[in-house]
């Protein structure tokens, strides 16, 4: 419950079920406020209403949810760009380790690229290791700064860098959405947040809201992991385009995170935000 109403997450009539996204998405909003309000603040029941007891609800969240899985209906992209729309579908959750982060940072959100000239400044600006560190924390760089060492052109092009750099909208964590209910794990997607940063690092709902808004950009289902190369190459001489994982023999990223679980190489996340396990699948019935 929230505010004294229910919150909906799963609706099921028979073998058809409805889920968060369509509940929110879709349903008209008056026969919504009807269903999540059954009684009313001052106590009248609205409709009839029977509380389940604590083993029906969890064969209930379990038929809904294998339901729901058959339909594939939390795999679509659109309900991956909220984690509210399958926190209740008994997935696992990871996070993706550096290689996989630095592969959709610089493919997705790249950075705008350095120049001679911008060397250069760098080199005859004898601020930049201030400027830098001001423009990382996303601190003013006053005039006293650009000029406190005389000439400002070169600290000034520094400054305009390092601070349209630290504006941008970067890929910082990657995470994975896998159903492991089955003998063989399937990837049901990825999303990408950006990396918290000052109070955001100890905010204890930092993830949660993170992944209830991740980068657009950064959202993929099975298909288009299936479709996204771990390697790209350019030129006669076939350099790997900078973000590259050639460390790998896997082909797309979905083959990349296939064999990363199956190494334990990600980091679990599950039971730091899901209300419910994950369904796992057991060997010979334990």
């Amino acid at each position: 419950k929230r505010n004294g109403a229910f919150d909906l997450k799963t609706l099921r009539f028979g073998n058809e079920v409805v889920t968060r996204y369509d509940i929110v998405n879709k349903m008209p909003s008056s026969l919504m406020q009807a269903l999540s309000e059954p009684i009313s603040p001052q106590g009248k029941r609205l409709y009839p209403l029977e509380v389940l007891s604590a083993k029906m609800q969890t064969q209930e969240h379990t038929l809904a949810r294998n339901l729901a899985h058959a339909s594939c209906l939390y795999e679509r992209k659109e309900v991956l760009r909220t984690i509210d729309n399958y926190s209740y579908a008994g997935y696992a959750l990871y996070e993706g380790d550096s290689a996989i982060t630095q592969r959709l940072r610089e493919s997705i959100t790249p950075s705008y690229p350095r120049t001679p000239s911008l060397e250069e400044a760098e080199r005859e600006c004898a601020a930049t290791s201030e400027i830098i560190q001001l423009a990382s924390q996303r601190k003013p760089i006053s005039n006293f700064v650009i000029y406190q060492y005389g000439s400002s052109g070169d600290c000034e092009s520094v400054k305009n860098y390092y601070q349209a750099v630290a504006g941008l909208i970067r890929i910082g964590r990657v995470y994975i959405i896998a159903d492991l209910s089955k003998a063989e794990p399937h990837i049901v997607g990825m999303v990408s947040t950006q990396a918290p940063t000052g109070l955001l690092k100890t905010d204890p709902d930092f993830l949660k809201n993170a992944l209830n808004g991740p980068i657009s950009s950064g959202v993929f289902d099975a298909i288009d992991l299936l479709q996204f190369p771990t390697q790209e190459y350019e030129g006669i001489e076939r350099v790997p385009v900078k973000g590259s994982i050639t460390s790998t023999s896997a082909r797309n990223l979905y083959e990349y995170c296939l064999e990363g679980l199956h190494r334990n190489n990600f980091i679990d996340r599950t039971s730091e935000i899901f209300p419910f396990p994950a369904a796992r699948y057991k060997r010979n019935g334990h």
